[in-house]
């Protein structure tokens, strides 16, 4: 005898999904996006700051070698006549990074200089810094030099400064997370903050790097020797290497 014949019915499958799931699972998306993009932009910003602070450190030891090679001087910026014997120069200017170059592992300042590729990845370049663009025929680097390290700038032109010679190697400020010029303006807010940009990275705190070789973040208000407040014992430490409170 047979079995009874099974009936078995074929209930029709869509894969198709309907307009409220897709919205549904649109918003979850948007959600998730909103909540890991700013926790990623966050990290990626950390790593940013701590291989700036690494940089620095870097070109501190830089500063520190170039210093025992030269009888304790500091390197500097001039814009004296060439001389024979004297590194390359930019637009006629024997800038800082050439003279530490060598320490701090950039065989040719002057190639990395004008090839991006190659300066992103020197310590030279700050990873927050998404520009690299010419100014006035120059290209711009990261990172500059204290004002009185300026021949140019300093008064009576006297830019080399031993390391013995500076009264608060712990205070004063060597070098900087900057953006438009070599050196640092330390004689008025506006120019420090509009032309050297302090402030343009790091979400407004610049990483300094101190002539006794620390390294930290500037969270102090940005004020220059021009400025209001700017004569504080603090500042005047900060700017003025000769200094004694």
């Amino acid at each position: 005898m047979k079995p009874p014949s099974v009936i078995k019915r074929h209930v029709p499958f869509s894969a198709a999904i309907s307009l409220p799931e897709m919205l549904i699972g649109m918003g979850i998306m948007a959600i998730i996006a909103a909540v890991a993009i700013p926790a990623y932009q966050m990290v990626l910003e950390k790593m940013h700051v701590a291989k700036c602070l690494h940089n620095l450190r870097q070109m501190g030891m830089g500063f520190q070698l170039y210093a025992n090679d030269n009888d304790g001087y500091l390197p500097r910026t001039e814009t004296l006549q060439k001389r024979v014997g004297d590194p390359p120069r930019t637009n006629g200017t024997l800038v800082w990074p050439f003279l530490i170059a060598e320490y701090v592992d950039v065989k040719d300042f002057a190639t990395t200089y004008q090839t991006p590729s190659l300066f992103r990845h020197s310590v030279f370049a700050c990873p927050s810094e998404r520009d690299y663009e010419k100014n006035n025929g120059n290209y711009n680097i990261h990172y500059s030099i204290n004002r009185q390290l300026n021949e140019n700038l300093f008064p009576g032109g006297k830019a080399w400064i031993k390391q013995t010679a500076i009264r608060s190697p712990s205070k004063w400020m060597l070098l900087s997370d900057s953006y438009h010029s070599w050196h640092i303006y330390t004689d008025s807010q506006k120019k420090m903050k509009e032309w050297s940009g302090l402030t343009r990275r790091h979400g407004g705190i610049p990483n300094f790097l101190y002539a006794d070789g620390h390294v930290e973040p500037f969270k102090r208000e940005i004020l220059g020797l021009g400025d209001p407040g700017g004569q504080d014992a603090f500042y005047r430490s900060l700017w003025e290497y000769n200094y004694q409170p």
